[in-house]
């Protein structure tokens, strides 16, 4: 009998995913998590993905995908869990450091998030997500340091330093992917 293959073809992040898996395998589980994701049911790609997980082990894609549905549920806290040891797995996986940095960003971890975001654009320097998102980062924390009254003395000059940071890679983003048309009004908004 000659095998039996699935493929699928969908968008995650904006970004084109087209998967195959041989029928009834442990990939089976992987590829059903990815066609609920797509359908937006968060809980049953949750489910499909922690069963990939059981039968095929720690893989790192697996656990980015799970991490992503946690992060798509507000899981942040277990997203960050998983994502930090997909890292210790596989070091080189910059969507697990550009994902980590959301999750960090949502705990409130700014300093953690831009780290985590620093690296997913040394490991991949023309992922246009990564570098918005640590645009926003340094962003979040030009903000919150102007705006935190304990600070004995505001230094503007790192809060300048920081925005400045945050256009380079606003920009940097909108050079790799141009069709971004609210991060353009972001960055016309802090040009100013």
């Amino acid at each position: 009998m000659l095998p039996i293959f699935i493929c699928i073809g969908f968008p995650i992040d904006q970004y084109p995913y087209v998967t195959c898996t041989l029928a009834n395998s442990g990939d089976t589980e992987l590829l059903m998590g990815d066609i609920s994701e797509a359908q937006k049911d968060h809980a049953s790609a949750i489910a499909s993905y922690r069963r990939a997980l059981e039968l095929q082990g720690n893989k790192a894609k697996i656990m980015v995908s799970l991490a992503r549905a946690y992060l798509r549920t507000g899981r942040y806290s277990a997203a960050r869990e998983l994502l930090t040891s997909t890292i210790e797995i596989e070091p080189e996986n910059s969507i697990a450091y550009q994902y980590l940095g959301f999750a960090q960003l949502k705990l409130g971890q700014t300093d953690s998030a831009i780290a985590s975001y620093q690296k997913a654009v040394e490991l991949n320097d023309t992922d246009w997500m990564a570098h918005k998102s640590l645009g926003v980062a340094y962003m979040l924390k030009a903000i919150n340091t102007n705006k935190d009254k304990s600070l004995k003395r505001i230094d503007s000059v790192e809060i300048g330093d920081l925005k400045a940071k945050a256009l380079s890679h606003w920009n940097r983003s909108l050079d790799i992917k141009t069709d971004q048309t609210k991060l353009v009004k972001f960055v016309e908004k802090y040009s100013n």
